[in-house]
């Protein structure tokens, strides 16, 4: 049995110590945490690395086209007037291309609050004992967590659980 006689505080001060270190995990640590994510300007910087993994995910662009006209009418002049419904066609089928990847690109971005909220609230969660014990020594004490706060906000984006609410 432990003998609380034989430790050089009393049980008040180590009630108090515990009192203090709970509260540092429970609220001050998470609201330290909240106010450096808003300090970092996460949501802005989010919305933007969002919107670049959605370009960077867009369909390579299209081989050079070679339109009807080039190839026939140098060859033969005369055949020139075939080339005209074969390059409305070509024409139709790119501006259907370019419209099916902006619609890609507004579904890939359209729940950038949400993906950014999740980010968030994940680093939150994972770093909240580092958060905790630079919030209960007052900011003297930095842990690891906190000092890569964004980078750990950045790969918290690609998470499983906040790739999946998109």
């Amino acid at each position: 049995m432990i003998d609380l006689q034989s430790f050089p505080a009393t049980g008040g001060a180590l009630l108090a110590v515990a009192i203090y270190g709970g509260v540092s995990l429970f609220i001050t640590g998470p609201i330290v945490g909240e106010r450096m994510i808003m300090k970092s300007e996460w949501p802005s910087r989010c919305s933007a690395l969002v919107v670049a993994e959605a370009q960077q995910r867009a369909a390579p662009p299209p081989i050079a086209s070679v339109d009807c006209d080039t190839v026939i009418g140098i060859l033969m002049p005369e055949l020139r007037a075939l080339c005209e419904p074969v390059d409305q066609i070509a024409g139709d089928i790119e501006r259907q291309q370019r419209n099916i990847e902006a619609q890609r690109l507004s579904y890939a971005t359209k729940d950038t609050v949400s993906r950014c909220d999740c980010a968030a609230g994940l680093t939150l969660e994972e770093n909240r004992t580092g958060l905790a014990l630079h919030a209960g020594s007052l900011r003297l004490i930095t842990p690891h967590g906190v000092k890569t706060l964004n980078s750990r906000l950045e790969s918290a984006l690609g998470a499983p659980l906040c790739a999946a609410k998109r």
